[in-house]
């Protein structure tokens, strides 16, 4: 009986050991390890800017793991630092930080469908702070929660004149310089546009050059040059504008006066 146990228990110990020895012969036992279906999200992934008063568009990406199947359902959130919202009598409010719009809120993974997503819009107030956020895109389905950071950063650029109120002798000109320069990292081409008093009725004129310029992170500063000239004498208000993108309404403006004498 005690050789009986011995050979039983040697048999265990064998089996454990996920190996059975027979003679000169090993037969190897494979380990089987579990796939639990599951998903991941993919997207979005790093950092973005935008344009204080602007908006860009993105979009969450989830993958299948194991064979997962099922709706999910999703949503991204301003993770830190947190916006404040002030709202007024008439509850109309306004917050300090990035505002986020979903087009949907829910898909599907399937067998044959084992990706899927949405897209969302970033937008930066003209109240918003300029620094960088932390968002979270978050995909859910019962009890299983999967999630992504990713940040924002919101950006802006100044147009400031020099001199603010020149004047000059009817029939001669005067020199203006614009300067556009980068707020909190804004990388990007400006395109100019001006409005000047109409030339057929007061006579004066205003031309300005280059067109547009690129602020990059070497060139955080560019400036353009705006030539008033006129012969009828009076105070004339001239606005200069910058924008993003051409025709935006997002401009970033300087108002000024000319003077002829």
């Amino acid at each position: 009986m005690t050789k009986v146990k011995l050979q039983f228990a040697t048999l265990l110990l064998a089996i454990a050991s996920a190996s059975l020895v027979l003679g000169a012969t090993s037969i190897s036992v494979p380990t089987v390890h579990a796939c639990t279906p599951d998903f991941v999200v993919t997207n979005p992934s790093g950092s973005f800017r935008v344009l204080r008063g602007g908006q860009i568009g993105l979009g969450i990406g989830v993958s299948s793991v194991c064979g997962f199947v099922g709706g999910i359902s999703w949503s991204v959130s301003v993770t830190s630092p947190t916006p404040t919202v002030t709202c007024d009598k008439k509850g109309v409010c306004t917050s300090d930080g990035p505002l986020i719009h979903q087009a949907t809120y829910h898909f599907y993974l399937t067998a044959t469908q084992t990706s899927g997503g949405g897209v969302f819009t970033v937008t930066a107030p003209t109240t918003a702070l300029l620094t960088t956020y932390t968002l979270t895109a978050s995909a859910y389905n019962g009890i299983i929660h999967r999630s992504k950071t990713f940040t924002v950063t919101i950006d802006d650029f100044t147009v400031a004149a020099t001199p603010t109120n020149p004047t000059f002798q009817a029939g001669q000109s005067a020199n203006v310089t614009i300067t556009t320069t980068a707020v909190n990292g804004y990388v990007g081409t400006i395109y100019f546009s001006a409005s000047c008093p109409s030339g057929s009725t007061t006579g004066v004129s205003c031309p300005y050059g280059p067109g547009s310029a690129t602020l990059t992170s070497t060139t955080p500063s560019v400036q353009a040059q705006l030539v008033f000239s006129g012969t009828t004498p009076g105070t004339y208000t001239v606005s200069f504008s910058g924008a993003a993108v051409v025709g935006s309404t997002n401009t970033r403006t300087v108002t000024f006066t000319v003077t002829i004498r």
